[in-house]
């Protein structure tokens, strides 16, 4: 079975990525969202298969051995959670209290991701952040 289109793969090979929608169900994505929920402070969900499912028990895996070959599971990952919290006087790592910064915990993230948590009442628990790349604009 072919998972990935030849024009797929050129527009890998020209831009240097993809936009595969639904390769994860939302059934993987809803449960993964769950166990974040419910994560308490401190807890490492990194190796939970909930959240490795999201690769393993989904299309991602057969797309990716289309386009890479073959590779061991990955058994880990990185799951940052931020609950919601009030601003606090402590510094970030820009040098401003949360509290005197708009989106008092915004921050940027190694990944080069800004991480902004959830603030006002009524916002979802959890928000997750990723590299996002328009599909409009050329992979640099």
């Amino acid at each position: 079975m072919t998972f990935v289109t030849e024009e797929q793969k050129r527009t890998l090979y020209k831009d240097g990525y993809i936009v595969v929608k639904n390769a994860v169900s939302d059934d993987l994505v809803a449960s993964a969202l769950t166990r974040i929920e419910a994560a308490t402070k401190g807890e490492k969900l990194g190796q939970d298969a909930t959240m490795t499912d999201l690769v393993n028990a989904s299309t991602v895996t057969p797309i990716l051995n289309e386009i890479m070959g073959e590779f061991d599971p990955p058994t880990h990952c990185q799951i940052g959670v931020n609950k919601p919290r009030q601003p606090g006087e402590q510094f970030n790592q820009l040098g401003y209290h949360e509290k005197d910064q708009p989106y008092y915990a915004a921050e940027s993230h190694i990944d080069g991701t800004p991480v902004v948590p959830p603030r006002f009442p009524g916002a979802p628990a959890v928000r997750l952040s990723a590299p996002v790349r328009s599909a409009g604009l050329p992979h640099r």
